[in-house]
C-alpha cells in the first residue's frame, strides 16, 4: 500500500461491500502507446481516433486548441448532467450535440453529419476501454470473500454495455450511472442511491475513486473511502487514504473484513 502525505487513514467497521469509480479506476482507454496520457481529451473522447477521423475529413484544420474545445464541449455535458440520460440512443444525440460544440470552438461550421457520426462511434465506451491487468482477479478474490461489488461512475448509459461485452457485469450487484440518475458525483444523493442499490448500509461500503473531492463526498455521505492515484498525481489532502492499485484496495479491504458467515 503507497502512503501520500495526508494519507493513512483506516477503514473503521467491518466491510461487507466495495463501490467502485470506473474511468482510471477500473478501466482504461484502448488507445496506442504514443498517445499522450496526459490529456484527456484525447484519453476518453475518441483519443487518436478523433484526430485521425477529423484529418480524413478536414485535413488542413489545426489542433492546437483542443483543450480548449474540448473543455467547451465538457461544460455542455454538465450542464445537461442533471437531465435524465436512460437509453444509449439518447447518449448518442448528446454527444452529436458535445462533438458540434468541440468542432465549432475549432473553427468548424456546419461538420458534415456522417464526420459527427463518426467521432460519437469513436468515443464509444463499448469500443474504448479495457480493464487494468489486476483488476479481473482482485475483483473475483473480493466477490469470493462474499463481498457486493458495485459500480459508481459518472458517465453516461453505453458504460454498463461496455461491462456487458466485456464480461465483467456479471461480478457487480450495482451498477450505478450519474446520468441515468441526472445527478454528479458531488451530489450526496447519488451516493444515497447507490447505497439502496447495494442493499448495504454506507458505513458498511468502501468507495474507491481516483478524485480525492468524490471521496470527501462519500465520506461525508457516510461510506468509508480511499483514493486510488495509480500515476501519483491526485492532490494529496489531509485525512484521505491513498492508494496505488486494486492490489492496494484488496489488501485494505482484507484487513477490515471478517471471513464471510456460512451460507
Amino acid at each position: 500500500m503507497s502512503e501520500r502525505p495526508g494519507g493513512g487513514s483506516r477503514p473503521r467497521s467491518r466491510l461487507r461491500g466495495v463501490l467502485f469509480d470506473s474511468g482510471d479506476v477500473l478501466m482504461r482507454p484502448t488507445s496506442p502507446n504514443d498517445a499522450p496520457a496526459t490529456e484527456a481529451w484525447r484519453r476518453w473522447f475518441g483519443g487518436p481516433r478523433f484526430v485521425a477521423t477529423i484529418h480524413t475529413h478536414l485535413p488542413g484544420l489545426r489542433l492546437d486548441d483542443a483543450d480548449q474545445a474540448f473543455d467547451a464541449g465538457m461544460r455542455y455535458l454538465d450542464d445537461r448532467h442533471r437531465q435524465p440520460l436512460r437509453t444509449v440512443a439518447e447518449e448518442r444525440e448528446r454527444f452529436t450535440v458535445f462533438y458540434g460544440i468541440v468542432l465549432e470552438a475549432l473553427g468548424v461550421q456546419d461538420p458534415p453529419p456522417e464526420l459527427l457520426q463518426e467521432l460519437v462511434d469513436g468515443g464509444d465506451d463499448e469500443v474504448g476501454m479495457e480493464p487494468f491487468p489486476e483488476v479481473v482477479g482482485v475483483l473475483r478474490h473480493l466477490r469470493d470473500r462474499g463481498l457486493r461489488l458495485g459500480v459508481l461512475t459518472e458517465n453516461w448509459p453505453s458504460v454498463e454495455a461496455a461491462y456487458q461485452r466485456l464480461g465483467l457485469r456479471s461480478l457487480f450487484h450495482a451498477f450505478v450511472i450519474s446520468a441515468q440518475e441526472a445527478r454528479l458525483k458531488d451530489d450526496p444523493e447519488l451516493f444515497a442511491i447507490a447505497a439502496a442499490r447495494m442493499g448495504l448500509p454506507a458505513e458498511a461500503m468502501l468507495f474507491i475513486d481516483d478524485w480525492p473531492p468524490h471521496v470527501q463526498t462519500a465520506l461525508a455521505a457516510g461510506f468509508q473511502g480511499a483514493v486510488l492515484d495509480r500515476n501519483a498525481e491526485a492532490p494529496a489532502i489531509p485525512g484521505l487514504t491513498y492508494l496505488a492499485d486494486l492490489h492496494d484496495v484488496e489488501r485494505l479491504v482484507m484487513a477490515a473484513t471478517l471471513p464471510p458467515s456460512p451460507t
